[in-house]
């Protein structure tokens, strides 16, 4: 990818926010990366089982509400997931105006700076989510018929999205509970 448009440093950055003590350089904790990526994947091969009908599975309790899942109100979803990254954007700016308070001031810590820096690279992330979440809810909504649901995978990568979203909110509600408090 070019530079200009290059998510890679984004997802990077986040990434590198995985772990318990970025000072002693631990490696990313693989129970954050299954929370982060697992949990959500799980959400989406539950939802697209189905459509390969593995007959096998029709014994298990809760197959067939499985199986009849679909994604509705897409106008809705899509509304909501663009404001929100819309407010997460603004939180972006805000944190950036923390740093440099931080900076002017000259009295800040580096446990406060380091905490800033990971909550950045998390909000940055996580509007990263909203725009992919944005955009493939425009293409699903473009290509299915008005006040009909998503299909099966659609829906599938929709509840990927919107799980992975979520839990990606609540590491920046925490992180910013952590700058709030150092300031």
């Amino acid at each position: 990818m070019t530079a200009k448009w290059s998510v890679t440093k984004i997802v990077g950055d986040h990434l590198r926010t995985l772990v318990d003590d970025r000072k002693t350089r631990k490696p990313i904790r693989v129970r954050d990366i299954l929370a982060f990526y697992g949990l959500p994947l799980l959400v989406l091969v539950l939802i697209i089982i189905p459509e390969f009908n593995f007959s096998w599975l029709a014994g298990v309790p809760g197959y067939r509400q499985l199986a009849a899942f679909r994604v509705n109100g897409l106008e809705g979803i899509l509304s909501g997931i663009s404001i929100y990254t819309a407010l997460l954007f603004g939180l972006l700016v805000q944190i950036f105006q923390i740093k440099s308070r931080y900076l002017d001031n000259g009295e800040y810590s580096s446990d406060a700076m380091d905490l800033n820096d990971a909550l950045e690279a998390n909000v940055s992330y996580a509007v990263l989510t909203g725009i992919i979440a944005t955009a493939y809810l425009a293409l699903v909504l473009a290509t299915t018929v008005k006040d009909n649901p998503a299909g099966r995978i659609p829906s599938g990568i929709i509840a990927f999205l919107v799980v992975h979203l979520l839990v990606t909110l609540f590491m920046i509600l925490k992180r910013a509970r952590s700058v709030y408090s150092h300031l």
